[in-house]
């Protein structure tokens, strides 16, 4: 794919568009516009410095990181997708990350496979604190930039977001599992937190066999060696391919943020409540007017008519 970038900021969408903020791949180039749908195909026009820099919120999607976005798979005893967001929240609680006080957990999910009576999701939870950049209020939705990324089935991705790897694996078609990993390199560190993490997913048995290991970012031989050293299968390497948007969308507004729509929100009703008000009572004020200029006019009629009358007596 060959990256252009548009040298002018969009400032509105064609109909049937819609445009994404993903984190980019080094610190140079730190959030990716694009805009998706339509009758062209995805198509990066704009890089960011941080998403308060991008002028184009409306029907845009804020993607957060994948290290601003807790990762947890989980098999629930139940296959009705009503009952799971009443389930969801107390495994939070079981795992410790349910946040303090009484604010509720911010999370959304997708269902990843069904079996028997049992069911696999993978949950989404923002943590208690984002980085302040993350809290851009005017955008319309947020969601997790994994979600845009077009996996290959049964296959593990090493990606970079903002000069860090990140991975992801999928079951099958669906993605199940994603993290940050700690450094931009494929270290021993990596290569253990990669080994842990598919024993992990392997133990709960939410992983299937995997098919490959696909690399979306350049690494060294000795890199590629390490990497196949801990994980004994085909490595591909390719470009980044443009983002697709998911069929369901998550919504991962910050609290901080709904709560400053829900404020502004308010404010805007009670303006317009005001206005309204003000509205009814200059009308009422207009009506006795009128009513008292009438009945003025009509006591004048009425003097003039008696002052008329009594003089003809």
């Amino acid at each position: 794919m060959v990256r252009t970038v548009k040298t002018k900021a969009v400032r509105s969408l064609a109909k049937g568009q819609r445009a994404v903020l993903l984190p980019g791949p080094t610190g140079a180039e730190s959030w990716e516009l694009w805009v998706l749908g339509g009758k062209a195909s995805a198509e990066l026009v704009q890089i960011c410095a941080t998403p308060l820099d991008n002028r184009l919120r409306k029907n845009t999607t804020l993607a957060l990181p994948v290290s601003q976005v807790f990762c947890l798979p989980l098999w629930l005893n139940e296959t009705d997708a009503k009952q799971f967001a009443g389930m969801i929240p107390l495994q939070l609680e079981l795992r410790g990350l349910q946040p303090r006080g009484t604010e509720p957990a911010v999370f959304d999910w997708t269902v990843v496979a069904q079996e028997g009576t049992r069911s696999l999701v993978m949950v989404g939870v923002l943590p208690a604190a984002l980085a302040p950049e993350i809290h851009a209020e005017a955008y319309d939705a947020f969601d997790l930039s994994a979600r845009y990324r077009p996996f290959p089935e049964s296959a593990l991705t090493i990606w970079r977001e903002h000069d860090r790897l990140a991975v992801a694996i999928t079951r099958g078609p669906n993605l199940v599992y994603y993290q940050a990993l700690a450094e931009g390199q494929i270290t021993p560190r990596v290569v253990q937190d990669l080994s842990c993490a598919q024993a992990a997913l392997a133990m709960q048995d939410i992983l299937t066999p995997l098919q490959k290991v696909l690399l979306w970012t350049e690494i060294s031989p000795e890199e590629r060696t390490a990497l196949q050293g801990a994980l004994p299968l085909p490595i591909e390497q390719e470009e980044c391919p443009p983002p697709v948007a998911p069929r369901q969308t998550w919504k991962l507004t910050p609290s901080t943020v709904g709560e400053a729509k829900r404020t502004r929100a308010s404010r805007r009703w009670q303006r317009r409540a005001l206005a309204a008000f003000l509205v009814v009572y200059l009308l009422a004020v207009a009506w006795m007017a009128s009513r008292l200029v009438l009945t003025s006019l009509h006591v004048d009629e009425l003097r003039k008519w008696q002052s008329e009358h009594t003089q003809s007596l």
